[in-house]
């Protein structure tokens, strides 16, 4: 990303049986910062805005639903979160 740039991220369909329960995890707030950010079932949308120069991971978690433990339904546990990292050049 260039300084000034957004960028959108999204996760889930209705197929993933999970929720996002809460917004984006960013290393570095300094490079990338949540402008945005809903979750809506399994559904997740968050935007970025690249501040300056630098490198940032960010992490969206997501919890597995209790369907994915078919045929007992079980407690929910994590599933795979978004992960990835943003390079953000002037």
């Amino acid at each position: 990303m260039t300084v000034g740039a957004r960028i959108v991220l999204r996760g889930g369909s209705a197929a993933s049986g999970g929720t996002w329960p809460g917004p984006a995890h960013i290393s570095n707030r300094s490079v990338v910062t949540l402008v945005s950010s809903h979750s809506a079932g399994a559904s997740y949308t968050g935007a970025l805005r690249a501040v300056a120069a630098g490198t940032a991971s960010v992490t969206v978690p997501f919890v597995a639903g209790a369907d994915a433990c078919n045929p007992t339904p079980c407690t929910p546990v994590p599933g795979a979160p978004l992960r990835f990292v943003v390079t953000v050049v002037r």
